[in-house]
């Protein structure tokens, strides 16, 4: 029994003179198809001979002769690929033929292909014919090429892929389009069109033939047999050796040998269905493609196509903008937009799976920065009779947890990055009881052709498990197999949901493509009625939704700030990471140790932990109003652990953006631990003023770099200005006002605290963070307005003596609680936007512009580009 990619049977055979009836396995309960060879009605087959298909597609049959393991059969016609050369550098090629290897040979013909609008006057086609001029089978071979048995086919060929004594041009046919005067190719479709040309006569064909195009200047274009390889003795490819395509016979009767794939990598193939006048299938012409504005090319995975949720956005799409759209779904997306097939892709969002990735195709160029546009959900299916009672669990977690508890319970997980990841995650959230190992109630499991076949939902079937998968997939599976006792039984834990992005191709990369078309459907997929679709819509048999739209747009919200280089209210993301260019060299860790990684190598930086984008909160109609919580919290950062002081609990704290002019507001809420004193303002005269001991959970604000007016205290409206006499004491809050006047520089600037005693305690203590005021579009060169901006706040955990005091030292002397619980190796840690060792990468030839802040209050930093 032959099983499909879903774990069912494609094809049940017997060998045996009687049917059998399966009594377990995948083919239970079937009875077998008898496998009976036409050439023999005795079912014994002797050493060295096996039962094998021979034919076409239209006439296979099943025969008894000499075994041909791992070779094609003898008699069988498949179809069969031979690389070429790519041919979309080329205005005109040969794109379709059909021809007989009989002497009769009526029915040739070749299609041509190119871009519409291409004048084919002076261009023409000049045949070889294997018969030779009397028929008599003077251009032969003695063996076709590529063909492993000795075959007599005439005197031409000197032997085995080798051009012997040649054969001469048995006419020429030229393309004539209409019979109009201008004939010209028209569009087909895509900036592309197709002219099949026949000759005139039967060219009386023997076992090999060939043609040559030839353009207006009698250069031979292209020089194609069809058959075997030979050399040209008189024509327009006199001299010329022909390529051979490797067909081995004549097509079907309404098939043809066609181009298929696309730049770079075109094959020609025996297809079943000839496609005279239009585009092979298969065939994607996009890196010349002529650009219609009124056509959209969109490649997507497999799911959106499958579900159908796409069908309804793209008819309102082409009903508002009069823009058709032409949606391909497959497994290959990225190798199929690799080729220009499309001018805009939709796909799961997957940092890195190889050479078929959305980071590879937007590092390498190729596409914009991608869109999140909405989930497709996952979910943990199982028995009917769900033994572990997990059905409508809304906790994934929870879920396990019950299927762990359950004795013989088994949840089977596919062995692939993203499936483990998720596991992972909810073992973690579980604790012990999950984390625990030997984990019996888990699986790992490896399906055969990824993480997509039905064959888990199959195995888990008859093993009475559970299995996690995608909820569309299975869906589309029950409709195939209804009869499966397997059903949806968590679905709602959006840990489940795979992001899926939209990526629209850079100009630079396919010049020809129709950015245009494609951000106003990526626009129009973002909208409210769009998303307000997608939450709503429903798969048959599944009252629930299968698609999530996306959740980004509370970043407009204080709480939720968008990060840095997105504009929620135009809803624009600039990407912070770009292609690696810099060299491997061997660099010091950023604490001025030696890095165990010695790149002499000059291969390029590998990314390991990208740079994250800082927090951000933007001015609005002139005012920049925000709330700063200090309070405790825990930094994480790979190899140490801290308790610490933060700005709403984030390392460092949001950037703040506003402009000349404008007023900015920040209340500042001290969560800190301690008594109030009730007081805000200290008007001693010495440096300390009271504020230093006891109280070092005492804040204020300082805007580092400022020309701002030290504004006192005021105690009927509870502000302050810029002024570090401004004190909030722990469980207070004050207001701090700030007009930046119109003529202030603009810049790159910081905020931190500035209480006197403790400054170096909280700032050392990562509570610092990015003022940016805006540039005058006025005042900044085009050049400049166009290079993605990244902020690197550079701060450092300083715990081993550079001649002053140490971080945990003034802690200690200070008797401080807050600054406390540290994890990891005592030395210095250098962070970057509260990262250790982060990586920036920029694109070859592509100019950023740093805003580069040294909020470390130890030392001087020299930046260095190492390997660069």
């Amino acid at each position: 029994a032959l099983l499909d990619l879903d774990g069912m049977v494609s094809e049940f055979i017997s060998f045996g003179p009687k049917t059998i009836t399966a009594t377990e396995g995948a083919a239970k309960g079937q009875t077998s198809t008898i496998v009976a060879p036409a050439n023999t009605s005795v079912h014994t087959i002797v050493h060295g001979e096996s039962i094998q298909l021979t034919g076409g597609v239209q006439d296979c049959r099943w025969v008894n002769t000499t075994a041909s393991f791992s070779s094609l059969n003898q008699g069988q016609r498949l179809e069969r690929a031979s690389r070429t050369v790519d041919r979309t550098h080329r205005t005109v090629w040969i794109n379709e033929i059909y021809f007989e290897s009989t002497a009769a040979g009526e029915l040739e013909r070749i299609e041509l292909c190119g871009v519409a609008g291409t004048n084919l006057t002076g261009y023409y086609l000049e045949y070889y014919n294997g018969a030779g001029g009397g028929g008599g089978g003077n251009c032969g071979a003695d063996r076709g090429a590529s063909m492993g048995t000795s075959t007599t086919h005439g005197g031409g060929m000197g032997g085995k892929d080798n051009a012997g004594n040649g054969c001469s041009s048995y006419g020429r046919v030229v393309p004539v389009i209409n019979s109009t005067a201008m004939n010209t190719l028209e569009d087909s479709g895509g900036g592309f069109g197709f002219q099949s040309v026949a000759p005139a006569a039967p060219l009386g064909n023997g076992p090999i033939n060939g043609v040559a195009l030839v353009g207006p200047d009698d250069t031979v274009l292209e020089f194609l047999s069809f058959n075997g390889i030979f050399k040209a003795t008189d024509g327009a490819a006199s001299g010329m050796v022909a390529v051979n395509i490797d067909a081995q016979s004549s097509p079907e009767k309404d098939g043809s040998l066609q181009l298929r794939g696309g730049p770079g990598w075109y094959t020609w193939i025996r297809g079943a269905s000839a496609s005279w006048g239009a585009r092979n299938d298969g065939q994607y012409l996009g890196s010349i493609r002529t650009t219609n504005s009124s056509v959209l090319r969109v490649q997507t995975v497999v799911t959106p196509g499958w579900s159908g949720m796409m069908d309804h956005l793209i008819n309102t799409f082409e009903t508002k903008s009069r823009i058709k759209v032409e949606q391909v779904s497959s497994f290959d997306t990225y190798e199929k937009m690799d080729m220009g097939a499309a001018d805009m892709v939709i796909s799961h969002y997957k940092k890195d799976d190889g050479r078929s990735s959305t980071r590879r195709f937007i590092m390498t160029g190729q596409g914009e920065w991608p869109r999140f546009l909405y989930s497709n959900g996952g979910c943990i299916i199982g028995p009917k009779d769900d033994p572990a009672n997990i059905r409508n669990c809304t906790d994934a977690t929870e879920a396990l947890l019950r299927i762990a508890r359950t004795p013989g319970a088994v949840l089977r997980v596919t062995n692939i990055a993203e499936s483990n990841f998720t596991i992972n995650v909810l073992r973690e959230a579980g604790g012990p009881e999950l984390t625990a190992e030997p984990s019996s109630w888990l699986q790992h499991v490896e399906p055969p052709n990824g993480a997509g076949d039905g064959a888990m939902v199959v195995g888990a079937e008859s093993a009475g498990a559970y299995v996690m998968w995608g909820t569309v997939p299975f869906l589309k599976f029950l409709e195939r197999h209804p009869g499966v006792n397997m059903e949806i039984l968590v679905w709602e834990d959006q840990i489940l949901h795979h992001p899926m992005v939209s990526i629209v191709v850079r100009k630079e990369a396919f010049p020809d493509a129709n950015i245009e078309a494609a951000r106003l459907f990526q626009a129009h997929l973002l909208t409210p009625e769009s998303q307000g679709y997608i939450k709503s819509f429903r798969m048959p048999g599944w009252d629930h939704p299968v698609w999530f739209p996306r959740g980004v747009d509370n970043l407009g919200h204080k709480i939720y700030a968008p990060y840095d280089g997105e504009d929620p209210d135009n809803d624009i993301f600039v990407s912070p990471i770009k292609v690696s260019s810099c060299e491997g060299g061997n660099n010091g860790d950023m604490d001025g140790s030696e890095s165990n990684n010695n790149n002499h190598n000059n291969a390029a930086v590998e990314v390991f932990t990208p740079l994250t984008p800082l927090r951000m909160h933007q001015s609005r109609g002139g005012v920049l109003d925000v709330q700063l919580h200090v309070r405790a919290a825990q930094f994480v950062s790979e190899p140490m652990t801290l308790m610490t002081r933060s700005y709403n609990g984030t390392f460092p704290g949001p950037v703040l953006r506003l402009k000349r002019g404008e007023t900015l507001k920040i209340t500042l809420v001290n969560e800190l631990a301690g008594i109030s004193t009730g007081t805000f303002w200290s008007s001693g005269g010495d440096t300390t003023g009271g504020m230093m001991l006891p109280n070092v959970n005492a804040t204020n604000l300082h805007l580092h770099g400022m020309h701002i007016p030290s504004t006192p205290y005021d105690p009927t409206q509870r502000t302050c200005g810029d002024n570090i006499r401004c004190i909030v004491p722990p469980g207070e809050t004050l207001v701090f006002k700030y007009l930046v006047p119109a003529d202030h520089p603009t810049g790159t600037f910081w905020y931190h605290p500035h209480v006197h005693g403790t400054t170096a305690l909280q700032v050392g203590g990562l509570l610092a963070s990015a003022l940016i005021v805006e540039d005058d579009p006025a005042e900044l060169s085009p050049r400049m307005a166009a290079m993605p901006e990244i902020i690197l706040m550079i701060q450092m955990l300083y715990f081993q003596s550079l001649g002053v005091i140490t971080h945990d030292a003034i802690a200690a002397r200070l008797n401080d609680a807050t600054f406390s619980k540290h994890h990891g190796a005592m030395k210095n840690y250098v962070l970057v936007n509260g990262q250790f060792r982060p990586s920036v990468s920029v694109r070859m030839n592509e100019e950023q512009r740093l805003r580069v802040i040294n909020a470390n209050e130890v030392a001087s930093m020299e930046l260095v580009v190492s390997g660069c």
